[in-house]
């Protein structure tokens, strides 16, 4: 969903392998790049994550690598809160490699922290 002042997107199913966690990434990527989107808010409340820690790692890694959009993107990614440990373990790790992007539990301080960052960024 185009809004304003970013493009919302949200997910759901379960993410039991980093094939899957790719594809969802890859989705994202996409739509990024369709609608020209500087900043987006992920919802993935809705989703689980059934993969070890390391594939945050290896995600990132993926960013580096082969997906440059999300280098070129602010993202606020709200999570599930059996979720919060990978997704906080993938936001460190983002940070470190220069990504800006943030995990929440909460809608309302994910759009809060996405709308200040493109207040920044004019």
């Amino acid at each position: 969903e185009q809004r304003k002042d970013y493009l919302f997107i949200q997910a759901s199913g379960i993410r039991n392998n980093f094939s899957q966690v790719i594809i969802g990434t890859i989705k994202l990527s996409q739509l990024a790049e369709k609608f020209k989107a500087t900043h987006i808010m992920a919802d993935y409340r809705d989703v689980s994550f059934n993969v070890p820690l390391t594939e945050a790692f290896n995600l990132v890694k993926l960013y580096e690598l082969k997906v440059s959009t999300f280098q070129k993107i602010v993202l606020s990614t709200i999570v599930n809160h059996a979720d919060l440990e990978i997704a906080k373990f993938w936001e460190s790790i983002c940070k470190k490699r220069g990504f800006n992007n943030a995990v929440f539990l909460n809608i309302e301080e994910a759009e809060s922290w996405l709308l200040k960052q493109k207040t920044m960024s004019l």
